[in-house]
């Protein structure tokens, strides 16, 4: 066989299952009650010793309307939290949208005094108070779905990888 295709099946191989180790993963809100969704984008498909950092993009949706999670809006989140490659099993989210009121997402965290035995919530206090018990955070398919950012500098090595191989067995 010839060099230059073993080298290069071996890199791609290898970047493929980079790609695979830095995938990110969503979750979404399933089995809530009516008029209640959520989805939430975290850095991976398991851990459990998780951030604030881990989460890539996050939003819910109420009776009252639909909340991104913007950083910067963030005024409590449970220090540390876990999910698998299944489902989010202990988190605890809270935002002030537009500076006014506030929603939030979490999963089984019993913290603060207050203890939220079912599988989630999702909620907001934009204008009444709007919580769900109902759902779950679960993972969408059951594969994850690529980072974007990670995937294209993968990508890019790659084919820096394969140019250099092809001129040193050219010559």
């Amino acid at each position: 066989m010839n060099p230059f295709i073993r080298y290069a099946s071996v890199v791609t191989v290898t970047l493929g299952l980079a790609a695979i180790a830095r995938a990110d993963q969503e979750y979404d809100w399933t089995g809530g009650s009516a008029g209640y969704s959520g989805s939430i984008v975290l850095d991976s498909n398991s851990n459990v010793a998780g951030t604030i950092s881990d989460v890539v993009s996050a939003e819910v949706t109420t009776p009252q309307g639909t909340f991104d999670l913007v950083p910067s809006q963030v005024f409590y989140v449970q220090p540390v939290f876990d999910w698998n490659p299944s489902e989010i099993t202990d988190m605890w989210i809270d935002w002030s949208p537009n500076g006014i009121g506030w929603a939030g997402l979490g999963a089984n965290y019993g913290g603060s005094g207050v203890s939220f035995d079912g599988s989630g919530y999702i909620t907001d206090e934009e204008s009444t108070w709007s919580v769900d018990f109902a759902g779950s955070w679960t993972a969408v398919g059951g594969n994850a779905v690529p980072d974007g950012a990670s995937t294209l500098g993968l990508l890019f090595g790659a084919i820096a990888s394969i140019t250099t191989l092809r001129r040193r067995f050219a010559s």
